[in-house]
């Protein structure tokens, strides 16, 4: 409570808990979500003209803020050549907070490492309480049923019937943060060895071979100051992170195994008892996609913002496939972006991704390489952009990200 009371409504420190808020329900609530980000914007305004720094921060707002603001402005303009109008105008309204947050950003000034680290510690401590809850529901779970499988993957979030590769999205940004945060308390340690557990356990193998890749990068680029007991132990704990994972997934990797790859794209029909992995539906959506761009004139513009859908129907009817495949997304950040808005939305987004790792190199800062690469990483598996959860995560990191002046190589790793 005194911390609370300490919390001036007026000061700049104060809009960080909006923030960290909103990333704390991201998981839980849609409309909760939603309420802080506004919240957000609504506090950062109100911090402008209190402190008559309008004109002052629109100044100073960092370029790379205009990028997720001019995608998000094609977004409104495919509606003009869109193929489905009335779902163009459903995403325009479901993509809004890409213009929304970083306008937020540009009124609240640049974020201080206070801040962010408020964000961060806010963030965190959700996200351990909800991975224990993950846990303890699984525990009582796996004594009715008598099941290892209700600890991983999609049956360890089942409670809230949330998706195990957007959670594990959570937690590896999570855990990255905080390893390249300079000075850990003892309690971020042991979230760092919670959170890399819970990945593990929900078993996402493109984000555990995101992670693995970062670790490894980060080893690369201290080990110089190491002496050898921590090269040896760094070493054990990343073979150790790696073999637990491979046993983990063993089951996975083996069904992926599975896929027939010349069969997705040479088969004409493929009938309702077609086995399908996850690699081969992707594969066929990238197969739709193709076709698309062959025949139906959308290489410049797209079909217009979320007007894909009765194509994909329509083709997924042809090669005779389940029905729930009919109504899927392309399961791709890109292939969904230029399906719809064309090489030129491709190009924006691949713009925002570039902008990331920019900044994260010109900063030496590995907070901000390690979340540019894990979103190039997911994007190739998820449509992340066109989901809320994927939506606010992104763009808030992106604006912290973008707008943090603290961000250099004394603060972080």
């Amino acid at each position: 409570m005194n911390a609370l009371k300490r919390i001036d409504i007026n000061s700049h420190e104060f809009l960080a808990y909006p923030l960290g808020l909103c990333l704390s329900t991201l998981l839980l609530s849609y409309f909760l979500s939603s309420l802080f980000v506004g919240a957000f914007i609504i506090f950062s305004v109100r911090y402008a003209v209190i402190n008559k720094t309008l004109i002052k921060s629109i100044k100073r707002a960092d370029k790379w803020l205009i990028l997720p603001i001019l995608f998000y402005l094609f977004c409104v303009l495919s509606l003009f050549w869109s193929v489905d109008s009335a779902q163009t105008l459903k995403g325009i309204g479901r993509l809004m907070a890409l213009v929304l947050v970083p306008i937020g950003f540009v009124f609240s000034l640049k974020f201080d490492s206070k801040s962010y680290f408020n964000v961060l510690k806010i963030f965190s401590a959700s996200n351990f309480i909800l991975g224990v809850f993950f846990l303890i529901t699984a525990a009582i779970k796996f004594i009715e049923v008598k099941e290892i499988k209700v600890f991983t993957y999609h049956e360890l979030v089942s409670p809230f019937e949330l998706n195990a590769i957007y959670v594990s999205l959570f937690y590896v940004i999570n855990v990255l943060l905080l390893i390249c945060k300079k000075n850990k308390t003892k309690f971020e340690k042991v979230q760092i060895g919670f959170f890399s557990g819970l990945l593990l356990l929900l078993s996402s193998k493109t984000l555990i071979f995101g992670y693995i890749i970062c670790l490894g990068l980060l080893f690369v680029r201290h080990v110089k100051r190491f002496n050898k007991k921590t090269i040896i132990i760094s070493l054990v704990l990343f073979v150790s992170t790696l073999t637990i994972s491979s046993f983990i997934i063993s089951d996975r990797i083996a069904e992926e195994g599975k896929t027939r790859i010349h069969q997705v794209f040479e088969k004409d029909t493929f009938g309702k008892a077609y086995y399908w992995t996850g690699t081969s539906i992707r594969l066929l959506q990238l197969r739709i996609l193709k076709e698309q761009l062959e025949e139906d004139n959308i290489f410049l513009k797209g079909f217009g913002l979320f007007a894909s859908k009765r194509n994909i129907k329509k083709r997924h009817e042809t090669f005779n496939t389940y029905n729930t495949f009919h109504s899927y997304n392309y399961h791709n950040q890109y292939a969904q972006t230029i399906a719809e808005l064309g090489i030129i939305g491709l190009f924006m987004l691949l713009l925002m991704i570039f902008a990331l790792l920019f900044k994260g190199f010109q900063n030496r800062n590995f907070a901000i390489i390690a979340f540019g690469l894990l979103m190039t990483l997911i994007f190739c598996t998820e449509a992340v952009l066109w989901r809320q959860r994927g939506l606010f995560l992104f763009v808030i990191f992106y604006c912290i990200f973008m707008s943090f002046q603290g961000f250099n190589a004394k603060k972080h790793i």
